[in-house]
């Protein structure tokens, strides 16, 4: 047979077809490097030993190690969702141990990729995040917080990320209560220093997410009390100097009042002498946001999008102020007001008069002096 037509005539050629086919194998080989899923034997299991310790550490570092190369969006999506599904397997319950075991090694991983990235990847980073939240343990509680903190963590997107993975572990169940308690008081001090108002938003979700029902009802009343407090610091030192604009604080403010009247009115958990105390607190800060209004009168009302948050959260505070007024004085002394009516209207003086009822009566004891 004549093999003159197949011959290239050219060493070079004959090099790089080579490099190519051991490219494709050696792709091929990793593809097929991936390990076996963690059996659910071994998931339920209430010890672990050697050789389960190290079918955990090469399943999570092979998974984290995908989900680090960043090279596809889909890859990092798959590698996210192997990371997950040992924690969510349908019938299958979750040892402490596996579950210690397994989020030991996983984060010490995802924590090496967060600094790695240094902010270069957002979707590598913030899948690692949604990953480490859905660990339910103390060890994974550490890295969340820090990468809420904006002292520590200078992406937004990461910063984001980090406070909504707070708002899925803290209340999973998983965790101790005293360790829920104190993220709730890291994540209430966070507050004060958050630039962005979206984070804002998401460190008083968080918080209001670590009060659930598994906790003991004295943390839980101390949980409220630090979005409460979070809330009235916003109020003083954050809504006042910056009162309005493109992005005005009081929204993510509006929001947290939300919150707390949702469980205030709506709970049974919160008792008469908590609510009082609560109340003496926020009322006033109720009546801060109503005369921030007044004092921006004029560019609230000529900007469309500030009108409306601003008259979101009017109808906010008019409507959650008599119930906190009930909780400290008898019903009939709280004033009816028009406020939520007034500011569509552009009725600066209605507004202005049926104010002042509500700041002469937050004046009043027991109210504390401002």
């Amino acid at each position: 047979m004549d093999l003159r037509p197949f011959r290239v005539g050219s060493l070079a050629w004959v090099a790089s077809l080579t490099g190519a086919l051991f490219l494709a194998l050696s792709s091929q080989g990793l593809a097929q490097a991936a390990p076996q899923p963690i059996p659910a034997d071994v998931i339920r299991s209430p010890e672990i030993n050697a050789d389960q310790d190290k079918q955990i550490k090469a399943y999570t570092s092979y998974w984290t190690d995908r989900l680090t190369q960043c090279q596809d969006p889909d890859d990092v999506q798959r590698a996210r969702e192997a990371l997950i599904k040992p924690l969510q397997q349908v019938n299958v319950s979750v040892s402490n141990v596996f579950r210690s075991k397994y989020s030991e090694s996983a984060v010490a991983q995802l924590e090496k990729a967060l600094a790695a990235t240094n902010g270069k990847s957002i979707h590598c980073a913030t899948n690692a995040i949604t990953v480490i939240s859905m660990l339910g343990t103390d060890r994974a509680l550490r890295p969340l917080l820090d990468h809420c903190d904006s002292q520590f963590q200078p992406s937004l997107q990461i910063r984001l990320r980090a406070a909504a993975g707070c708002a899925t572990l803290l209340p999973a169940g998983t965790l101790d209560a005293r360790k829920v308690v104190d993220a709730a008081k890291r994540l209430r001090d966070m507050t004060k220093d958050e630039p962005s108002n979206l984070v804002l938003l998401r460190l008083f979700e968080a918080i209001n997410a670590a009060d659930q029902g598994r906790l003991e009802a004295a943390d839980r009343r101390q949980i409220r009390a630090m979005l409460n407090d979070a809330i009235c610091i916003a109020v003083d030192e954050r809504v006042a100097a910056k009162p309005a604009g493109a992005d005005p604080p009081v929204a993510a403010v509006n929001a947290a009042i939300v919150l707390v009247r949702d469980k205030f009115t709506e709970s049974d958990v919160v008792q008469s002498d908590e609510k009082r105390e609560l109340s003496l607190k926020l009322a006033p800060r109720l009546g801060k946001l109503l005369d921030l209004a007044k004092a921006n009168w004029e560019a609230a009302q000529g900007d469309e999008a500030t009108k409306r948050l601003y008259g979101a959260m009017i109808g906010t505070c008019e409507g959650f102020l008599p119930i906190l007024h009930r909780a400290t004085k008898p019903p009939s002394e709280a004033p009816v007001t028009g406020l939520k009516a007034a500011w569509p209207n552009a009725d600066k003086a209605k507004y202005e008069a049926d104010l002042s009822l509500w700041l002469n009566a937050l004046s009043q004891p027991p109210y504390p002096k401002p």
